[in-house]
């Protein structure tokens, strides 16, 4: 079972179990654990467990709680580890989550019913009694009066018992009541430390759920809005490719289409240049036969004249009728040649 072990104090050497109900220290004498000291405020801090996690929370105290040497916050539950030492005005305690012998305590007695509640000597509440205490709820204890009794919880050292009437009298009831009430605002201040703590814990577990949402959400829109943009800019590159490919497709081809035009004209025309020279060479022995291929030259020129003028539409026939033409010129040349030959073994 956990346990507090006091170190220094009037209860030095002593261990103070912890149940499952949150447990009041100070000075008060209706808290779980009292102590005796003049710097421990009379509700100096609670501990508890939640989850299976152990806490502590000042409430608020006049000198103030340090846990391992560092100032406790007030009213902010900061976690218990084995071995945590928690310095509580003058008094040093040690938390312990292994099991230890129970307190040897013993249990406060009832004040009388004739005098005042004397100042409160150092003892502990058992886990025991805690179970004895009146049922607390969030809100608080209802009143069983229209007009219910009003206490002095402070720090003033105000000692709680049964107070005398007008006459000088003692009701035993009303120092019960007092003490009842005293104990169950101890426990309610306990839980109220811990509910606040809770629900702050939560609202910035919420807070911070919000904003990773809220980032996620952003980042989500930002993807996306990129890849639209980038799923845009492929397309139009995909376009643009396309385009120039065609582009460079088409000049490709008709790059290469004038470079054979101009070679078949180039060898046209170099074929035509030699036969038009031997036909020249020849015209003396072939007057007529001249005439007619001077003739043919001119028709074979004309041709050429339009062929140039025309090539990129009328290549093809051009080239077909050059064709012709240079097989007409190579079979007169033959012709000429046998012609020549016989002139000259008729002139012998």
């Amino acid at each position: 079972m956990p346990s507090l072990q006091l170190l220094t104090g009037a209860l030095a050497g002593q261990n103070f179990p912890l149940g499952n109900q949150p447990a009041l220290i100070g000075r008060h004498a209706q808290c779980h654990l009292v102590l005796a000291d003049e710097k421990v405020s009379s509700r100096h801090a609670t501990v508890w467990t939640q989850m299976g996690r152990w806490f502590v929370a000042d409430l608020g105290s006049t000198n103030g709680s340090a846990l391992d040497g560092a100032p406790l916050p007030p009213q902010k539950p900061v976690e218990l580890t084995e071995g945590a030492r928690l310095a509580l005005g003058g008094v040093v305690i040690v938390f312990s989550l292994a099991e230890n012998v129970a307190s040897t305590a013993p249990e406060p007695e009832a004040p009388a019913a004739d005098e005042l509640a004397p100042e409160p000597e150092s003892t502990f509440v058992t886990p025991e009694r805690q179970n004895t205490l009146p049922e607390v709820t969030a809100v608080g204890l209802a009143p069983a009066r229209k007009d219910p009794l009003r206490f002095d919880l402070g720090d003033a050292g105000t000692p709680v018992g049964p107070r005398p009437t007008a006459e000088g009298v003692t009701d035993p009831r009303i120092g019960a009541l007092e003490a009842a009430l005293s104990e169950s605002t101890g426990i309610i201040e306990t839980e109220r430390v811990r509910f606040t703590a809770e629900i702050a814990a939560l609202r910035s577990e919420l807070a911070a759920e919000q904003s990773r949402r809220t980032a996620h959400e952003q980042s989500a829109a930002d993807l996306a809005a990129q890849l639209s943009a980038l799923a845009a800019e492929n397309q139009q590159l995909r376009a643009e490719s396309s385009r120039l490919v065609g582009f460079g497709e088409a000049a490709t081809a008709a790059a290469g289409l004038a470079i054979e035009e101009r070679d078949a004209l180039r060898s046209r025309l170099e074929a035509l240049e030699i036969v038009h020279v031997h036909a020249a060479a020849a015209a003396a022995v072939q007057d007529e036969r001249l005439a007619a291929l001077y003739a043919e030259l001119e028709g074979l020129a004309s041709m050429v004249q339009l062929a140039r003028t025309t090539a990129n539409a009328l290549v093809r026939e051009q080239g077909a009728l050059l064709f012709n033409a240079a097989e007409r010129i190579a079979a007169l040349r033959a012709e000429l040649d046998a012609a020549v030959g016989r002139d000259s073994l008729g002139v012998g």
